[in-house]
């Protein structure tokens, strides 16, 4: 319900039709309600709710006047904020009409196009002394016609500028305001009434174009496209995806894994032949075992010859 509140606040805003008093006093009253929201104070057909308040509250009824929201609008004085009357909203000529607004936009837009020559630009005067902001905003948006990096690799400031307004005046019809070897010399507004221009120009160039009307075509024009042939399905691959999706494939996977361990076990388990045996003992006569097995024997002989000496 807040979610369909705030989309009502925001259309109201944008239809800009009532005073923003008025409408934050709806959105205040609104929000009270929305604490005490229960099944009894909503209405019984959700399947009718929009984001207009009326539509979902019983009772809507304004608990507070435009009056009594004043303080929470920020204003250097709210108590002469318009309580009945739209906003009066700034358009595309007020910014092109006003001086001060059109070289904020101008900045901006140099600003924003210039970030990726790492160019801080401060101002609309000293940063463009050196030729290397022109020739960035020049290159970015017209690399055909110049050279970012051949421009700034020359050492003199002059045969930058004059690179510069040499490539703008041929190819975009902007006359130079002065020599190249008088541009830092003259005046912050000369120069940001001349890059205006360049960028005015450059916004125009680089508006996108409307997209083209459609037109229906009548159904005797329209180009008839051949069904494509299709391969006939391989039987076994069907079988296959089919016993994949119901899990036959591997249970016949694992089946045939369980024959396999099957045929291998009598393979290890044969009757081992009599003259393997015999071998194999004879081998383990000869070895470590055997050894301590003489060892055992050579003991109990000089045990005897002890216990003879020794006598009965």
């Amino acid at each position: 319900l807040g979610v369909l509140d705030t989309a009502w606040l925001i259309r109201e805003y944008g239809l800009n039709k009532r005073g923003p008093l008025e409408i934050i006093a709806e959105r205040e009253s609104i929000y009270r309600l929305l604490a005490q929201v229960t099944k009894d104070n909503m209405n019984k057909a959700i399947n009718k709710y929009t984001i207009d308040p009326k539509t979902r509250y019983v009772s809507l009824e304004s608990s507070l006047q435009p009056e009594d929201v004043v303080q929470i609008v920020s204003s250097d004085n709210p108590r002469l904020a318009p309580i009945g009357q739209p906003l009066i909203m700034n358009n595309s000529r007020s910014v092109h009409t006003n001086p001060d607004l059109k070289k904020y936009s101008t900045w901006k837009f140099c600003y924003q196009a210039l970030l990726p020559y790492k160019l801080k630009m401060s101002d609309m005067d000293l940063c463009w002394n050196d030729g290397r902001a022109l020739a960035g905003l020049l290159a970015k948006f017209r690399p055909e016609i110049l050279d970012y990096f051949s421009v700034i690799s020359m050492d003199a400031i002059e045969d930058r500028i004059k690179v510069v307004l040499s490539a703008v005046e041929q190819y975009m019809g902007i006359s130079a305001p002065c020599a190249a070897s008088e541009w830092v010399g003259i005046g912050a507004a000369v120069k940001s009434s001349y890059i205006g221009a360049l960028v005015d120009a450059i916004r125009v160039r680089n508006q996108p174009a409307g997209k083209p009307k459609c037109k229906t075509l009548e159904d005797d024009s329209l180009h008839y496209t051949k069904r494509p042939q299709v391969d006939r399905l391989d039987p076994e691959l069907v079988q296959k995806v089919e016993k994949m999706v119901t899990g036959d494939l591997l249970k016949e996977q694992a089946l045939h894994l369980q024959n396999e361990k099957d045929r291998q076990v009598p393979r290890v388990a044969q009757k081992i032949i009599k003259n393997d045996v015999i071998e194999m003992e004879k081998r383990l006569e000869n070895s470590g075992m055997g050894v301590l097995y003489n060892k055992k024997e050579q003991r109990s002989s000089q045990d005897e010859k002890v216990q003879w000496f020794r006598g009965p």
